[in-house]
This record gives C-alpha cells, sequence and structure tokens, in this order.
C-alpha cells in the first residue's frame, strides 16, 4: 500500500486529475486537441511505467510534443482568466498580434512535468542545490523580475516572467540531470525521437509546398495558411507563388531551426549509432530547401564545411583559432542580401532603439516588445505593418528587460556556459555558430516555447561533446 501512494505515484495522479479538469476548457476550443493531448500524456504515463524515471519521461515528453504548435488562448477562452486578470489588449494601432495574447503552450506543459518530476524525486531543496553557484545572478535577476512586475502592473508580463524563469530552472535542472545520468542514453534517445519527428515534419511540410496551402491538421496546431495569402509565408520564384513547408510549427522559419538542430544531433549520435544519427543528417538536408530559410540553409551549409574540415585536417580539440574570422566572413555573406526580408528587419531595429529609449530602466517588460512599438511600428516596402518582435534575440532581449535586466540574465546563461561546457572543439564551434546565427536573424529562441527549448536542446549538445562529462561516464564504467 506504502509503495502505491508514494511521491511519485501521487505526482502522476495529480497530473491526471489536473488533466481532467482542463479538459473542460479545451474542449470549448477542440475536440481534436485535447484528444491528441490525451494521447500525448498517455505517452508520458506509458513511458514512466516502463522506465520508473519521472524525469526521463517528461524529458521525451518535451521532446515528443516539441515541434506541435499547439496552444491555449488564456484571454477568451479561459473564463477564469477574463474574471481575476487583467490582460493588456492585444490590438497595437489598430491591428491584432497573436504575440500579446497569453497562451499557454503544450511545450509549457512538458517544461512543467520536468521540473516537477524533479522536485518529486529529489524535494524542493533540489532547487537551491542547482542555482547555488549562481545564486546572485539569479536572486538578482528574480529581484529585477518582480520589481519590473511591479511597476508595469501587467498580467500578461507576470505570466511570460514566470515562462522565462521556468525555462531557466529547466536549463539547470536539465543539465544536472545530464551530469547525473548517461549522457549517452540521453543523446541516442533525443536523436530518435527528434527523427520520428523529423519525418513527420518532412512529410508535412513538402505536402504544404506542392499543394500550396496547409493540410488541415488544426488538431497538430498546423497554421492555417495559403500560397499568396496575406499572412502566409511564400516566395515568388519565376513568377510562380510558392508555400514555405511549416510542418506544424508556427513559422517556416523556426522549422529551419529545427532541422538545423536535428543536424547537430545527428552529427554527435552518429559515432555512437550511425542508424539514427546518419539519416538525422540526410532528411534534415532535404526537408531544408522546402522551408526558403535562408539562415538555416547558410548554417547548415557552414555547419556542413566545418564537419568536412574537420575530417580533411583530421582537427584536434585545441584547434579552433579559424573560426571566428569563418564566422564573421559566412554571417557578412548572409546579411549582405538587398532583399524584403533585410530591411525589414532593419526596420524592426531601428524601431527596437526608439522603444529602448521609452523604457531603457525597466524594459518593456517580457514578451511585451510588440505593445512598446505602439506609437511608431514600422512597415514594409509594401505598407504593410510590423507588428512582431525585433528579429534579433540579443536586442530583444535588452528592449524588454531594459539595461538592467538583460546584463544579469545573459551574466547567468555565460556562467552557465563557461561552467559546463569545457574546451572547445570543433562541433562545439557548429552550436554556437548555429545559436548565434538563428538569434542574431530571428526572434524564436526567446519569444516562443518551442524556441527556448531549441535553445536548451543547444545548451545539451555542448554538454554532451564535453570532455569532462565523458571522463566522467568513462570512471563510472571502470569501476
Amino acid at each position: 500500500m506504502k509503495k502505491l501512494l508514494n511521491r511519485k505515484n501521487f505526482f502522476v495522479v495529480s497530473v491526471i486529475l489536473l488533466f481532467i479538469f482542463l479538459s473542460y476548457f479545451l474542449l470549448q476550443e477542440s475536440l481534436e486537441k485535447t484528444l491528441f493531448l490525451s494521447f500525448t500524456l498517455f505517452l508520458w504515463l506509458s513511458t514512466y511505467l516502463y522506465t520508473k524515471d519521472l524525469a526521463f519521461s517528461s524529458f521525451l515528453y518535451i521532446l515528443i510534443v516539441l515541434p506541435f504548435n499547439l496552444t491555449l488562448q488564456l484571454q477568451g477562452n479561459v473564463e477564469i482568466f477574463n474574471t481575476y486578470f487583467n490582460f493588456p489588449s492585444p490590438f497595437v494601432n489598430g491591428i491584432y498580434s497573436n504575440y500579446l495574447v497569453p497562451t499557454l503552450s503544450i511545450v509549457d506543459i512538458g517544461a512543467v512535468l520536468f521540473l516537477f518530476s524533479i522536485l518529486v524525486e529529489k524535494g524542493f531543496k533540489y532547487l537551491w542545490s542547482i542555482i547555488k553557484d549562481f545564486k546572485n545572478g539569479f536572486l538578482l535577476f528574480l529581484f529585477f523580475l518582480l520589481i519590473q512586475n511591479i511597476f508595469l502592473s501587467s498580467a500578461f508580463t507576470v505570466l511570460t516572467s514566470t515562462r522565462l524563469v521556468l525555462y531557466l530552472l529547466v536549463l539547470f535542472s536539465l543539465i544536472d540531470y545530464c551530469k547525473e545520468n548517461s549522457s549517452e542514453k540521453m543523446l541516442l534517445t533525443s536523436s530518435f525521437v527528434l527523427l520520428l519527428n523529423l519525418i513527420i515534419q518532412g512529410a508535412v511540410g513538402i505536402l504544404q509546398v506542392f499543394k500550396g496551402a496547409s493540410l488541415g491538421l488544426l488538431f497538430l496546431g498546423e497554421s492555417q495558411v495559403v500560397s499568396g495569402m496575406q499572412g502566409s509565408s511564400f516566395v515568388d520564384l519565376g513568377g510562380k507563388l510558392l508555400l514555405r513547408a511549416y510542418g506544424t510549427f508556427p513559422h517556416p522559419n523556426i522549422l529551419g531551426g529545427f532541422l538545423v538542430l536535428c543536424i547537430l544531433f545527428g552529427i554527435l549520435s552518429s559515432k555512437k549509432i550511425p542508424g539514427v544519427g546518419i539519416p538525422l543528417v540526410i532528411l534534415s538536408f532535404i526537408i531544408l530547401p522546402f522551408t526558403f530559410s535562408r539562415i538555416a540553409i547558410v548554417l547548415s551549409v557552414l555547419i556542413l564545411f566545418l564537419l568536412l574540415l574537420r575530417s580533411i585536417l583530421n582537427l584536434k580539440t585545441k584547434q579552433y583559432s579559424f573560426s571566428p574570422l569563418l564566422l564573421l566572413e559566412r554571417f557578412g555573406n548572409l546579411l549582405s542580401g538587398k532583399d524584403s526580408g533585410w530591411g525589414d528587419r532593419v526596420n524592426l531595429l531601428k524601431a527596437s532603439w526608439r522603444v529602448l529609449k521609452e523604457n531603457y530602466i525597466l524594459g518593456t517588460g517580457s514578451g511585451s516588445f510588440v505593445k512598446g512599438m505602439e506609437n511608431f511600428v514600422p512597415t514594409t516596402s509594401g505598407g504593410i505593418s510590423l507588428v512582431q518582435p525585433v528579429h534579433n534575440i540579443f536586442v530583444l532581449l535588452l528592449v524588454e528587460l531594459g539595461i538592467f535586466g538583460f546584463p544579469i540574465y545573459l551574466y547567468i546563461l555565460l556562467r552557465l556556459l563557461v561552467k559546463n561546457v569545457g574546451k572547445v572543439t570543433v562541433f562545439k564551434v557548429m552550436v554556437v555558430t548555429a545559436v548565434l546565427g538563428l538569434g542574431f536573424w530571428d526572434h524564436f529562441l526567446v519569444s516562443l516555447p518551442q524556441g527556448s527549448i531549441f535553445l536548451i536542446l543547444m545548451f545539451l549538445l555542448l554538454l554532451f561533446d564535453s570532455e569532462d562529462l565523458k571522463k566522467k561516464e568513462k570512471e563510472k564504467l571502470s569501476l
């Protein structure tokens, strides 16, 4: 009886009961989405019953649901939030913006599951153990967010700030979990799940391109798009409009970022299990052209170039002096293109400096960049308002967190990087190149839950390639 009433089982039962309660709100939006979410939670439960490891099951859950853009809009769809929370208007200059609508993502559910799984297994004192090496920066950052939210008095900013802290804690705890467990197991399992997702996303994305419209997979979070329709992402090649591949991601660039992530996982896992790693790399390169994502294609080619160069020259860990100049050259070639995408990004950068001037102390608040542009929204060459975040995660974080919050947040990440990454290798150069390239060219790494998980997985790749971790595993095997 005691075994049945342990903390793990109590947590599992609590999750099931909570989901049954939330299903009332989910069913009002979509029966199909509710059934799919139920299926994913069934997979989570089945994995736990098989592995007896709550944290590992929750990590797999995050990987499984990562591509599916399933969200529940709290404002409007859930009456309790409309009654007790004063969310700001999602309109900017009379234009509706999804970025200002408070939402709960299926990826958020995975993040909460993982964090609480760790705490159930190790107790709440574990939180202090994972932040103690960063306690000064982390506590200072929490204090800043508290002051920011008091002065801004926005329920939306409170929600997005909570999400920001949640994903930081997930990053801390996941790194610690990987150190205590087999990194090889984590890497290979992650690669296998990513391969399954890649096959699904590739099939959906390619069909979208040939059909010129979405496939009607609303229950998987597919965006409703049509080639040539405003709000859809398409390209004009040879006088013919081609819809870009979305998969079930909210934008083709995010699918492109996912493919870059798959390539990196494939490269690292191919050393252990070529049957998974090599297909990950090959399929990603096959699917990439259908996204028409320039930055993802350039980064993937650059990663391939570094991989070939390492093989040809038989580079060793310490031989990395070529990388900075190579990155500057590659990024310079990318940014020199004269197209509407480049012009839009420049206009958003100009607008961001105006927003920063008006909010430089406390920032606009997490997730509120678009609201800060209300009086000076830039437009495209065609006169369409650019009601979206600036396409640069460093500028975006600076504007949203201000001149005090941004350095603290950056300090935490850099300290975490220095403490856990170890020696520089060619593979780590590939990972950092991918993060900087995606971060300088787009905003989804910090503005969307899926992007935040991309960033966390990039950190894990650096950890998996760590020489210190490899030595630790060898010591375990020798005992």
